[in-house]
């Protein structure tokens, strides 16, 4: 991970900080699957 400045912090955003808001997110109820997707363009005027 030397090899790009701040990767570090997108594997730690999605490895670390992701699982964290699915696990509140299903702590009562435990789907089948969990998709997860990224927004991107979200200007209006692209």
């Amino acid at each position: 991970m030397r090899s790009v400045p701040c990767l570090w912090y997108f594997v730690y955003m999605f490895r670390v900080r992701l699982r964290r808001i699915i696990e509140k997110l299903t702590a009562k109820t435990k789907p089948k699957k969990i998709i997860v997707c990224m927004l991107y363009y979200l200007d209006e005027t692209p």
